[in-house]
């Protein structure tokens, strides 16, 4: 999965010149840690609750704007960054959130807890799940075996694809949502499928 599929789109963002003050009101109000900064439609900076920290007994805080205590050059991932990657350059950095970014066009904003609800919901979905593992020794017999998988009532949720086998083939581990594999067994195998392994 990539960071595309759970970044947070059209965040909340504001302007170099807003003041500390302001930011602040924003991330109770909202809730949120980070805050991008945005000038004239590009990214110019990053806002966190720990940028803050240093300035917050200081005086004039309608005076201090953003950009005087952002970050202009923050860690960044794009859409197309796998999760893991960005899991573990958050961990890496110790952080709590990234902007995604295009260039320099903010496209989004990725937390700690999106990845948190990403990871839990695969979780979720390999514990209520079957998986089917066959030996294929092609594309055509890949194609089969996926559409006898459907007709049997099967409902693929992805599949992995293992290393070549000295014979030639490859085992494909089909996920599925959680089913009586029976039946898939049993249409697979008429078709000269070979099952090698099955979870249910």
């Amino acid at each position: 999965m990539r960071v595309g599929k759970i970044m947070i789109r059209e965040p909340v963002t504001v302007p170099p010149e807003t003041t500390v003050l302001e930011a602040i009101k924003i991330m109770q109000e909202l809730n949120i840690r980070h805050l991008p900064v945005v000038r004239a439609g590009q990214f110019a900076g990053w806002l966190s609750a720990r940028d803050l920290y240093g300035v917050m007994l200081a005086a004039m805080l309608e005076e201090i704007t953003v950009g005087e205590i952002m970050n202009p050059e923050p860690l960044t991932v794009s859409p197309d960054t796998g999760l893991q990657e960005a899991a573990h350059l958050m961990k890496r950095h110790k952080i709590g959130g990234v902007p995604v970014l295009v260039g320099r066009k903010l496209v989004g904003v990725l937390t700690v807890i999106d990845l948190l609800s990403a990871f839990l919901y695969m979780l979720e979905a390999l514990t209520s799940s079957s998986r089917l593992d066959l030996a294929l020794p092609d594309e055509a017999a890949y194609e089969e075996a996926c559409r006898l998988i459907r007709e049997a009532g099967g409902e693929i949720i992805n599949v992995g694809l293992g290393a070549p086998q000295p014979n030639g083939e490859r085992i494909y581990a089909f996920r599925l949502a959680k089913t009586d594999l029976a039946p898939i067994v049993a249409a697979l195998k008429a078709h000269g499928l070979r099952v090698v392994e099955l979870v249910e």
